[in-house]
């Protein structure tokens, strides 16, 4: 009876640190590489409406959409620390109507402003953004140096170390923000988090949630103090490629107020989303 109890409590032993070692959770080192295919095309389409009093004008309200189709292609030169970008824009189109009115279309001047205070580039223009391999912006080529400030950061950001589902990590930066293409935009600071919140296609594929907030009294201009109350709020996810770090999809809601006073302030809100999907490229034959 002893050695069968002794046996019993042997396995029980066995189990349990078999139930251990099976319910360890399985860590991704999340980087950013060139991928395969080295083409990509990426469709946008982002949905906004605006609020705005300004100089004691009447409230307006207006409703935007965009939608942007633009094509990358991306250099391998990680030998030198960094995975260069160089994208291009094919079509964008940008519509809008206020209450009563009928859609509009911008005009091609404003719509190319839009576009690269947006961080997408030019229509006419290839654009070259070098990231290392968290994805911080590391260099820029081809962008005007009026608009260098608003490609200083990206969306993509991995943390040193390898992590888990369930596991976040936190950055912050200053984004420049133009609320009138006459003047100097607004330096805010931005505080994100980003978590790994769970595989797709049989662990191909890792979705990543993001929560970026800003909230304070004042705002920065051209080094300049503004007193203006900010109020910033974007969240949404992201679905990644493990084996190359390259979003395939993003989708996101936000919602934006800064206030002048209680008379002159502008308000927005906006549905953002994309589908990248890689362009497949047929290798010339070889002659024997």
């Amino acid at each position: 009876m002893k050695m069968r109890s002794m046996l019993g409590f042997v396995a029980f032993c066995l189990c349990l640190f078999a139930g251990v070692t099976a319910a360890e959770p399985e860590t991704f080192l999340l980087r950013l590489t060139p991928p395969e295919a080295g083409q990509f095309e990426t469709k946008l389409e982002v949905l906004a409406k605006s609020r705005m009093q300004m100089l004691f004008m009447p409230v307006m309200d207006t409703y935007f959409r965009l939608n942007v189709d633009q094509y990358s292609r991306l250099l391998n030169n990680s030998d030198k620390g960094a995975i260069t970008t160089e994208s291009q824009i094919a079509t964008a189109t940008l519509d809008y109507y206020m209450p009563g009115q009928p859609n509009q279309g911008m005009s091609d001047s404003v719509l190319e402003q839009l576009l690269w205070v947006s961080g997408l580039g030019g229509r006419k223009t290839a654009i070259k953004v070098m990231r290392n391999h968290l994805g911080m912006v590391t260099g820029l080529e081809d962008i005007p140096d009026e608009h260098k400030m608003y490609y200083q950061h990206d969306l993509i950001y991995y943390p040193e170390n390898p992590v888990k589902v369930g596991d976040s990590w936190q950055r912050k930066f200053i984004q420049p923000l133009a609320v009138d293409f006459h003047q100097a935009p607004y330096d805010i600071e931005i505080s994100g988090e980003y978590s790994l919140k769970r595989l797709h296609n049989n662990g191909k594929e890792a979705e990543i949630a993001f929560k970026f907030v800003s909230e304070a009294d004042y705002a920065m201009q051209q080094g300049n103090k503004v007193d203006v109350d900010v109020k910033l709020i974007r969240e949404g996810s992201m679905l990644i490629s493990l084996k190359d770090g390259w979003p395939r999809s993003v989708k996101s809601k936000s919602s934006f107020e800064m206030k002048f006073s209680e008379q002159n302030y502008i308000e927005s809100e906006e549905e953002y989303k994309s589908v990248t999907s890689e362009i497949k490229v047929e290798k010339p034959e070889q002659n024997d």
